[in-house]
């Protein structure tokens, strides 16, 4: 497969049908697949680098979180909070917070607390992550 960021090395590894990532010799990303690169947000699309999202194509530093906040099922809950931290900070720009905020505690709300709501409950850390990021200067 060839990459924005040159030759695959192999098939990549698939998330779940229509989303693979894949790794070159000097860097790689996600491919998304057309039918489901539409429910990415416009804006978070063109806020890709080099506005690669437009074609499906999510670099691995940055533009993955877009691919698991957009599809959580398919990443670890782990990485669907590491995603949501890391968009708040990178995509600072008009609706964007807001709509990132709204997706973190829409996926938060789904998650289970094992042992009652305790500090380990991840809508716990979800409200903090979001007190957080909405008392931070500049967002």
């Amino acid at each position: 497969m060839h990459t924005p960021w040159g030759a695959s090395h192999g098939p990549g590894t698939p998330h779940g049908e229509g989303i693979t990532l894949y790794s070159t010799s000097s860097y790689g990303g996600f491919f998304v697949a057309p039918e489901l690169n539409a429910k990415v947000p416009d804006y978070l699309r063109a806020a890709t680098y080099r506005q690669l999202g437009e074609q499906g194509w999510y670099e691995e530093d940055q533009d993955w979180s877009i691919v698991a906040i957009v599809f959580p099922d398919r990443f670890s809950a782990d990485d669907v909070k590491d995603a949501h931290r890391f968009a708040a900070m990178r995509f600072d720009f008009p609706g964007a917070t807001n709509a990132l905020a709204d997706a973190y505690q829409r996926w938060v709300a789904e998650q289970p607390c094992d042992h009652g709501p305790t500090p380990s409950c991840p809508r716990l850390d979800a409200q903090a992550a979001i007190r957080a990021r909405t008392e931070a200067p500049g967002l």
